[in-house]
């Protein structure tokens, strides 16, 4: 029972911070519209913390800390100048942090959509598919790269609902359609299917090669 119940406080706390990083936008939108700027970057001052608090102890929790103070750091100089405008930078450290942990893996294979996709598939890629995967993490990071100018842009040029529109809306858009061309493109290239939910639909979108040979003998 107690198992039962700490793997559920597990599960919700994984939603709401998951729900945290997406909305974050909005939220400081909403809450710099009806607060002061200092209230707003206490409370997500106080977000990060708590966030570096609960974090597992790990391998991964070094490359995570770095991120984590930045915040904290922009948090509290936005708190103590009383500045809405340092607030809206978060997306520009988010970015670069995405930047550096992707660029990172091209230096220090293997990539981190190899590991990502190993992760998920549990499957050893041959040459190819690990050459496939450093691509497409190069990609990413060029995305990363100018997300992050445009984010930087919003933030220092650009009205507080502009801000929130691209980096509440358009950037995660884009990030969605970047993924989506790429799980297309993946499956027409290799049709490799390990028993994914989306295997069905694939399969007769792009048959496998050996299907299609079968079918011309």
């Amino acid at each position: 029972m107690t198992q039962h119940i700490t793997l559920t406080l597990k599960q919700v706390t994984r939603i709401v911070t998951m729900c945290g990083v997406v909305l974050y936008p909005l939220a400081i939108y909403l809450g710099l519209k009806a607060f002061s700027p200092r209230l707003v970057a206490i409370l997500c001052g106080l977000i990060a913390v708590s966030g570096i608090l609960l974090k597992q102890r790990g391998q991964y929790l070094l490359r995570l800390l770095a991120p984590m103070i930045g915040v904290i750091l922009l948090c509290l100089l936005s708190a103590f100048f009383n500045r809405s405008r340092l607030m809206l930078y978060l997306p520009v450290l988010i970015s670069v942090n995405l930047l550096i942990s992707f660029g990172y893996t091209l230096f220090r294979p293997p990539s981190m959509v190899a590991v990502l996709a190993q992760r998920a598939t549990s499957l050893t890629f041959d040459e190819q598919q690990l050459r496939y995967c450093r691509q497409v993490t190069i990609v990413w990071v060029a995305f990363f790269m100018l997300n992050g100018i445009i984010a930087a842009l919003t933030a220092c040029c650009t009205t507080l609902e502009m801000w929130s529109l691209y980096n509440g809306l358009i950037a995660y858009g884009l990030m969605g359609l970047l993924f989506t061309v790429e799980i297309f493109y993946r499956h027409w290239r290799f049709r490799r299917y390990v028993g994914l939910p989306t295997d069905a639909f694939f399969k007769k979108l792009f048959p496998p090669r050996e299907d299609a040979q079968q079918r011309k003998v």
